[in-house]
């Protein structure tokens, strides 16, 4: 599915945006250039239909990959970024953090992911947190937050069964961690609850009756990145990224 943004692009200002499902169906050969976003998340299939147009027609392709921005563990395994660099025949280039363009938040969310990580000594003035000790509290902050001009962004829910982070979802919020790949908003406001921890100095999660096909982890993470200017993350019922979310905003503060 498109998002809004890429709808937007499409409908509004006539780019010529399709869906990955809907390869099968278009003339890639009518395209001197085309475009592949978001790449990592494709499938081997899909990746091999594109190549084989490209090369059968003579055309250009660039991908934009990511090995982060996975969300389950196919995209993981699939590996998608390794048949890209055996495929393609010019240079890659790489972007670092340095394109966003608050550092604070990006140095917030290293930091957060990756309890080693040297803490950057920013202000964290972008930063902001909030402590909960239960669902209902933080799921009623999160209402008010969205009310008030902060996005929301919904972990994204199960077919299957009713995860935890779905006690805090935003009822009326329809943006989830899959809704909104490959868009940025100024001010975000994300949920942190008790099943995260820190197995040795990596953050990811535990404890669920029931597996989540999507990673929450990785959820996480896109939730985060797409803050451009503020971040409001709310803590719910866990004592351990509090703190560490402490440590990282107060680091010049101590000294």
């Amino acid at each position: 599915m498109l998002n809004e943004g890429q709808l937007t692009l499409r409908d509004k200002y006539g780019w010529n945006i399709i869906a990955v499902k809907d390869i099968y169906k278009e003339a890639l050969s009518k395209y001197g250039l085309i475009i592949v976003d978001e790449a990592q998340r494709i499938y081997g299939m899909q990746l091999n239909h594109i190549i084989r147009e490209v090369k059968k027609n003579y055309s250009n392709c660039i991908f934009s990959h990511d090995g982060q921005q996975t969300l389950w563990r196919g995209e993981i395994t699939n590996k998608i970024e390794d048949k890209i660099e055996l495929e393609i025949t010019q240079k890659s280039f790489e972007l670092t953090t340095k394109i966003r363009t608050n550092k604070e938040v990006a140095a917030f969310i290293h930091c957060l992911f990756d309890k080693g990580r040297p803490i950057e000594r920013y202000g964290y003035s972008s930063i902001e947190l909030k402590y909960f000790d239960n669902y209902r509290d933080a799921a009623e902050h999160l209402v008010n937050l969205r009310a008030i001009g902060w996005k929301t962004i919904n972990y994204t829910p199960s077919k299957k069964y009713r995860l935890p982070y779905e006690n805090h979802s935003v009822f009326n919020e329809t943006d989830n961690a899959h809704t909104v790949i490959g868009q940025e908003f100024d001010n975000v406001a994300a949920a942190i609850d008790g099943h995260f921890y820190f197995k040795e100095r990596r953050l990811t999660t535990r404890n669920y009756k029931n597996r989540p096909y999507y990673h929450p982890t990785k959820m996480l993470f896109q939730i985060l990145s797409r803050t451009r200017i503020r971040l409001n993350v709310v803590i719910i019922k866990n004592e351990e990224v509090l703190a560490r979310c402490l440590a990282i905003i107060n680091c010049t503060k101590s000294e």
